[in-house]
This record gives structure tokens, sequence and C-alpha cells, in this order.
């Protein structure tokens, strides 16, 4: 879990940076090559990337204090990803070939995530020992 709290901790650092960048006017949001977006496009833009960030930190601090709330998060996180790809590719833009393999590279870090979180092994192992661990806490606590 050491690696997955890394790795969404640092997505949602580059996250709250593009939406602090937005709030600050830095640099330009697009959307298809079209012109930069601007009223309540951009709003939904920065919106989206501090949703983001916000999730990505929550992923991030339950993997790192071992809680087992966090298990689904993750194959969440991915499956909301394909769904908006799925979304942006339908609406349309300069490149729907590219938009759909995109989609298609999503829609596969989902099945990667739901494999990992649910069926490796280890992994089942490991959240198997945390609902153990808070079951003896649980009872414990009730006995006392």
């Amino acid at each position: 879990m050491i690696v997955g709290t890394g790795v969404a901790g640092f997505l949602a650092a580059v996250f709250a940076l593009c939406a602090i960048g937005g709030l600050l006017g830095a640099g330009s949001f697009t959307w298809g090559g079209s012109a930069p977006l601007a009223g309540i496009a951009r709003f939904g833009a920065i919106a989206a990337f501090a949703v983001a960030s916000a999730w990505l930190a929550l992923i991030a601090y339950g993997y790192a204090t071992q809680q087992r709330w966090a298990r689904p998060l993750g194959p969440l996180f991915w499956l909301v990803a394909t769904c908006l790809g799925a979304a942006a590719a339908v609406i349309g833009s300069a490149d729907p070939i590219g938009d759909w393999l995109a989609v298609g590279g999503l829609a596969f870090a989902t099945l990667i995530a739901v494999w990992y979180f649910y069926r490796k092994r280890a992994v089942v192992d490991y959240y198997t020992m945390l609902i153990r661990s808070s079951s003896s806490e649980d009872s414990s606590r009730a006995g006392a």
C-alpha cells in the first residue's frame, strides 16, 4: 500500500496545482483544440480538478492509515474517470478515435484496479486481516 499511497498523494498534489493554477488564471483550459474555456466551463474544469485532488488525497489518507473504507475508492476513481472520458468522447472533439482509445485505456485501468483490490490474493488477505483486526477491536471494546 506504500506505492498506492505515494501515487495517490502525488496525483492529488498535481490536481490541486491544476485547480490553483486555474483559479489564478495560469495557463488556458481548452476543449478539443478550441478557444480557451471561460465562465462556467472554466469553473467546471477547476472544480473537477479540486474534486479529483480531494478524492485522491482521501485515497492516500485511507491507504496510509490502513482504513477498510479506502479499498473501493481506487477502483471507483478509475470507473468515474472512464465514464467521464466516455462522456467527453460522446460530446465530441477534434479526435474521436483518440478519445475512444483513451476511454479504452481508462477501462483497462479500471479492470486492473478491480482485479488488484478484489482478486489479487495478497491484497484480499490484507483487507481480510484489516476486517478481522477491527472486528476483534470492536468485540474487545464491547466486552470492556
